[in-house]
């Protein structure tokens, strides 16, 4: 016989302790009812498994207190949680997809590096787009090497283009090229640019 606080399921497999079940899914959760007509196939897919259900392997209850919820129950806790840890995305992809998209620059820059086509300032020169967040698209040349070497970026102010140093200056790179970080496509600061600050 089982001690009188072992939770046991239809298919004779140990549920979650009292305390643990109420903690993980809140005091109004019930334990639903499995339809009679499906247990025995249950039991045969459950055994088909290997899992034992004539002599379960029954564990010691444990008992400890949870970190506390966020929400009701374990479900709505992951959904707020998700929702906290997600909002800072969802809030830059609200702003890319709200408004009008900017015009397209007429006329695009051959010059490397980063250029941002501000409505105001005409196209400029940038280490990398100052914006949060971007469409971004790149162009591989496959007789030039495996790395991009131009990128387009749209945001919702602006359109950036970049154009690789190695394509303006035609140097060949050959299967066995090792790249350097200077020649990626940069898209944040760098410890020289914050020193600068």
């Amino acid at each position: 016989a089982q001690p009188p606080e072992v939770r046991l399921n239809e298919m004779n497999i140990q549920l979650l302790s009292a305390g643990l079940h109420r903690q993980v899914f809140g005091d109004a959760a019930k334990q639903q009812k499995v339809d009679t007509s499906k247990l025995e196939s249950l039991r045969k897919e459950l055994t088909r498994h290997g899992i034992p259900l004539d002599n379960p392997d029954i564990r010691p209850d444990v008992d400890f207190r949870l970190p506390r919820l966020r929400g009701v129950g374990i479900e709505e806790h992951f959904f707020n949680v998700a929702q906290e840890q997600s909002k800072p995305y969802r809030d830059l992809l609200e702003a890319l997809v709200v408004g009008d998209v900017p015009s397209m620059p007429k006329e695009w820059s051959e010059e490397p590096g980063w250029t941002c086509y501000d409505p105001l300032r005409g196209a400029v020169s940038v280490p990398y787009p100052e914006d949060t967040a971007l469409v971004f698209d790149v162009e591989v040349c496959v007789p030039a090497g495996a790395a991009p070497v131009m990128a387009t970026a749209l945001s919702p102010t602006r359109w950036y283009s970049w154009t690789s140093p190695r394509l303006i200056s035609e140097l060949p790179s050959g299967e066995n090229h090792r790249y350097q970080l200077d020649e990626f496509i940069p898209l944040e600061s760098t410890p020289k640019d914050k020193q600068s600050d």
